[in-house]
């Protein structure tokens, strides 16, 4: 059909019944909500996946308000008889789970840093201090960095998870680019493809915890609050999967 990417499709709007539906290997099938899968599978076919189904990545949690969220799934398989071939070459990526924020338990109504956002696009949390708010890194494009978190404590970016922010610095968004890297060095740094973020050090003034890469999740924050989980890559009823390429994610 000439696209080069979709959003959150269903395979029976595409082919019936028994039928083949081949993704190219240019094309990049995904979602921008961690509740619907990218590819939806709902009757009996074979899906030969030559290019990229990736997850929605989960939101960076900050303080007591919010917490980070899981990622998406890649694939749902809502139907029996679904045979599922990952070409080589071809990616399924599950979105990467937020990361744990960090909280001054000495001023827990106001002062905390938002923690990193997962692969897969996902938001990094907001900081604050003195009632105010800190930018928080927004999700990356497809084949794209996310954003970088605000103030000088801010998290970086990332190619996958993005970095969680300092004491009350923003956190940086996840990435959309595939293997990908994490943002940010050290402590709370986001997650690699396939990798879970890292979580804080021990030290009194704790970052907030890097989101997770692919399919992983996101980092304990500040040893305080969990990530959230990552992203299945393929879930729901039972099929058959050949895979020459790579995967990230429960299957």
């Amino acid at each position: 059909n000439g696209q080069v990417q979709l959003k959150q499709i269903t395979v029976s709007d595409y082919i019936s019944s028994g039928e083949t539906l081949r993704i190219p290997s240019s094309m990049w099938v995904w979602s921008d909500d961690t509740s619907v899968a990218a590819l939806i599978i709902d009757i009996a076919c074979t899906v030969v996946n030559d290019g990229k189904v990736i997850g929605k990545g989960g939101e960076g949690g900050w303080g007591f308000s919010t917490g980070p969220t899981a990622g998406g799934p890649a694939i749902s398989v809502t139907a029996s008889g679904v045979t599922i071939t990952n070409s080589s070459g071809a990616y399924i990526a599950g979105g990467g789970g937020g990361g744990g924020a960090y909280l001054d338990y000495s001023n827990p109504s106001d002062a905390h840093a938002g923690g990193g956002g997962g692969a897969g696009g996902g938001k990094g949390g907001r900081g604050r201090i003195n009632q105010g708010y800190w930018q928080q890194g927004p999700g990356g494009i497809l084949n794209a960095s996310g954003g970088d978190g605000g103030n000088g404590s801010g998290g970086d970016g990332g190619g996958a998870g993005g970095a969680g922010g300092g004491l009350n610095g923003g956190a940086g968004g996840g990435g959309r680019i595939l293997p990908g890297v994490g943002g940010g060095t050290g402590q709370g740094a986001g997650g690699s493809a396939g990798n879970a973020a890292v979580s804080p050090g021990s030290e009194v003034w704790r970052p907030a915890g890097g989101g997770g890469g692919w399919g992983a999740a996101g980092a304990l924050g500040g040893g305080r609050f969990a990530g959230g989980a990552g992203g299945a890559a393929i879930t729901g009823t039972s099929r058959t999967l050949s895979n020459s390429g790579t995967i990230y994610g429960a299957t």
